[in-house]
C-alpha cells in the first residue's frame, strides 16, 4: 500500500510506471475525465467499451481484449460521470476476462461509501481475494481516497497493489512530491481514531440521499419524456441525455446566463460521442436550489 496525495495522484503514478506511448487501455465509455487527462499525455490509446444501466458491458470485452491492452480501468461504484454501478455478475466476468487475456486492472473507488440505495457490492479486489472469480490471481491496483467522505482539501488517498508495482510507484512519487503531506496524514489519523468518520459518513449519506432524491423528483416533474437520465444508487453525479442533435456544450453559456451550471458530456466520451449528454452534480446544493436549477434547465431545453 502507498499513501498518495488523493486518488488522482495514485492514477497518475500508475500511468507513469506502467504505461508508455502506444500502450492500450480499456475504459468504460464515457470515462472519468481526469483519468483520460492524466494518461493521454503518455501517448496511450483508449479502447472504449459501451455501458448501460448496469455499468460496463463486459460481455463485449473479448473483442477489445483481442487487441492486447495493458490495463483495464474501471470505476465499479457510482461511476463518474454516469453514476452507474457495475453489476456483480459483470464484476466476476471482468475478472475472468482479465485473467484469460493477462490484462491488469485498475479499480478506482472514490465513491464506494456513498451508497443511498440497493445492496453493497464487493469490490473487484475483494472478489479476487475471496477467490470468487476462479483460480489464478489477477493483477489489480486499487485506488481509494478520503476526499469524498472526510475532507477534499486534505488530499489523502492510497493505492493497494502487487508489491513490485507499489515499489515502482514509490520511486515515481519520490520524484513527484517526495511524500504526501505529513500534517494531512496526521489529521486523517486523529479523525479516524476519534471515530469521526464512522459518525460523519452516515450523516453525509443521508444528506446526499435527500439531494439525489430531490434531483430525481425534479427531473421527473419538469423534464419532458424525450430527455432521459441515469438513476444512481449512490455517488455524486448523474448523466442526462438530450435528444439527438442537441449540443450540451453550445447550450452551456445559455444555462450560465440562467444561473445554472453543468458539465458537458462530450469530453467524457471517446469516439466523438456524447455531444448530447451532460453531467449533473447533486451533492453541492440544497433540495430547494436543486429544484430551481432543474426547472431553469427544463425551460432552457424546451426552448432550444
Amino acid at each position: 500500500m502507498l499513501t498518495t496525495s488523493g486518488a488522482q495522484q495514485a492514477l497518475d503514478l500508475i500511468g507513469r510506471v506502467l504505461l508508455e506511448a502506444g500502450d492500450r487501455v480499456v475504459v468504460e465509455n464515457p470515462a472519468y475525465l481526469a483519468l483520460l487527462s492524466a494518461w493521454r499525455p503518455l501517448g496511450v490509446e483508449f479502447l472504449p467499451i459501451p455501458s448501460d444501466a448496469e455499468g460496463m458491458r463486459t460481455m463485449e470485452l473479448a473483442r477489445v481484449l483481442e487487441k492486447r491492452p495493458k490495463l483495464i480501468y474501471v470505476t465499479p461504484n457510482f461511476q463518474n460521470p454516469q453514476g452507474t454501478t457495475l453489476a456483480v455478475e459483470r464484476r466476476v466476468q471482468l475478472l475472468q476476462r482479465a485473467r484469460e487475456y493477462a490484462v491488469g486492472i485498475v479499480e478506482d473507488n472514490p465513491y464506494g461509501e456513498l451508497r443511498y440505495g440497493g445492496e453493497h457490492l464487493p469490490t473487484l479486489i475483494e472478489l479476487e481475494l475471496a477467490g470468487s472469480s476462479g483460480a489464478g490471481p489477477n493483477a489489480i491496483i486499487y485506488a481509494g481516497t478520503f476526499s469524498k467522505v472526510l475532507m477534499p482539501g486534505l488530499r489523502v488517498g492510497w493505492a493497494i497493489g502487487p508489491e513490485d508495482i507499489i515499489e515502482r510507484m514509490v520511486q515515481a512519487k519520490q520524484a513527484a512530491d517526495l511524500h504526501t503531506s505529513s500534517l494531512s496524514q496526521w489529521v486523517v489519523l486523529e479523525l479516524l481514531r476519534a471515530g469521526v468518520l464512522k459518525e460523519f459518513v452516515p450523516v453525509l449519506v443521508d444528506n446526499y440521499r435527500q439531494r439525489r432524491d430531490a434531483m430525481l423528483e425534479a427531473l421527473e416533474r419538469y423534464f419532458p419524456p424525450r430527455i432521459s437520465w441515469t438513476r444512481p444508487d449512490g455517488g455524486m453525479f448523474l448523466q442526462v441525455r438530450l435528444p439527438h442533435g442537441m449540443d450540451a456544450t453550445s447550450l452551456l453559456p445559455l444555462a450560465l446566463q440562467r444561473g445554472v451550471a453543468y458539465v458537458p458530456g462530450e469530453e467524457f466520451h471517446l469516439n466523438g460521442e456524447g455531444r448530447n449528454t451532460l453531467r449533473l452534480n447533486f451533492s453541492n446544493a440544497t433540495p430547494p436550489r436543486i429544484e430551481i436549477g432543474i426547472k431553469r434547465l427544463a425551460d432552457l431545453f424546451a426552448s432550444a
